[in-house]
């Protein structure tokens, strides 16, 4: 073996180390946080990106005990999306941007609520918000237990406009998605609450 193929093996060993480092680092972060004493999770890495359709593909899937249907979130407790399709060793996660994704939200601190809608290009609204509801941009939303997806109270993203209209019954407010695809490697599918 020549000098240059094992340098470029021992590059490649570097590479991996360093993919364990950070992935053992995201795992750490979590269990500090007490995620799972919360739920039973499965982590998962992200294997793939489809920017234009708002999904991701995750290195885990039915051999692993992933379902369609199933929450994803970040080791802070930040909704990703849900699981989509499910292959034996991949799954599609379909992020909460994703123009088919809808699911209930509140905002804690003015009692309000409201319902999550992906507008795709990771961007989504909270809408369906009451006329007579105050809503400020900065205010933090989180996923409601009426949903269904998501357990209650996991962090959704802020407000960053809001859009009243005297002829609507309901405002809406553009959110800033806590979420981050470009950031994210690893991701927890909960597979039990």
């Amino acid at each position: 073996m020549g000098l240059v193929s094992e340098n470029l093996k021992l590059q490649q060993e570097l590479l991996s180390l360093q993919d364990i480092a950070k992935e053992n680092e995201e795992l750490r972060k979590a269990l500090s946080l007490g995620v799972e004493k919360a739920f039973r999770i499965v982590s998962a890495s992200i294997v793939g990106k489809d920017p234009g359709e708002d999904t991701l593909l995750v290195n885990k899937g039915s051999s692993d005990g992933i379902q369609e249907g199933m929450a994803v979130i970040t080791p802070e407790n930040v909704a990703v999306g849900k699981i989509g399709a499910v292959f034996e060793h991949s799954s599609r996660l379909i992020l909460l941007s994703h123009p088919r994704f809808s699911f209930d939200a509140k905002i804690m601190k003015q009692g309000v609520v409201g319902v999550v809608r992906g507008q795709g290009r990771y961007g989504a609204l909270l809408d369906f918000i009451p006329q007579e509801s105050t809503v400020l941009a900065g205010d933090v939303v989180q996923s409601s237990s009426l949903g269904g997806i998501f357990p209650e109270n996991l962090l959704i993203g802020k407000v960053k406009e809001v859009k009243s209209s005297s002829t609507k019954s309901f405002q809406q407010a553009t959110l800033s998605l806590f979420f981050d695809v470009r950031k994210v490697d690893l991701v927890f599918v909960i597979v039990e609450r």
